[in-house]
């Protein structure tokens, strides 16, 4: 979505932003991928930060009071939520991150990024209330992704620069 200059005026909503953000970056991602005869296909060669990301992802789910509500797509029938999908457009939950990571669909970083930071913005932006505490859950487990997202960018420019001097 293209925002106009007359939406820049009003100061958007932080969740919405994020969500925005998030969107933006992962259609970016997304549109790096290759396409043969109209179809994507997934890299050949897997990321070797890929375990690491993988680590990442067990990480924030070794903390269960706090990643429960993120580990399976929400069933807004079952918990009775009718306007979730009209408000979250694009669902996104920890254990389709780790399928995507499995199958090989995230060609960098930034791609599972995005995808992790998904997850957190949509639990924002449908619980505003910061009270809430799939909202404090939300917050918590995003410093906690971005700390370690540092970390990985650190640990990939380290080994950039090391290569690059030899």
């Amino acid at each position: 979505p293209t925002r106009r200059s007359s939406d820049l005026k009003s100061r958007p909503n932080p969740a919405e932003a994020r969500v925005w953000y998030a969107y933006r970056a992962l259609t970016r991602c997304r549109e790096a991928r290759y396409t043969t005869m109209g179809k994507t296909i997934k890299n050949l060669v897997r990321n070797p930060d890929a375990g690491l990301w993988r680590d990442v992802l067990k990480s924030i789910k070794a903390k269960p009071k706090l990643a429960f509500y993120f580990g399976k797509p929400v069933d807004h029938v079952a918990l009775n939520i009718p306007l979730y999908p009209t408000i979250v457009k694009m669902p996104m939950d920890l254990s389709t991150v780790e399928q995507k990571l499995a199958s090989n669909e995230y060609a960098e970083l930034d791609d599972f990024a995005a995808d992790v930071r998904l997850v957190f913005a949509n639990a924002l932006l449908f619980n505003k209330n910061e009270l809430h505490q799939v909202n404090i859950a939300a917050r918590k487990l995003s410093t906690f992704f971005e700390l370690k997202y540092v970390e990985l960018k650190d640990r990939k420019s380290t080994r950039l620069n090391s290569s690059h001097s030899q």
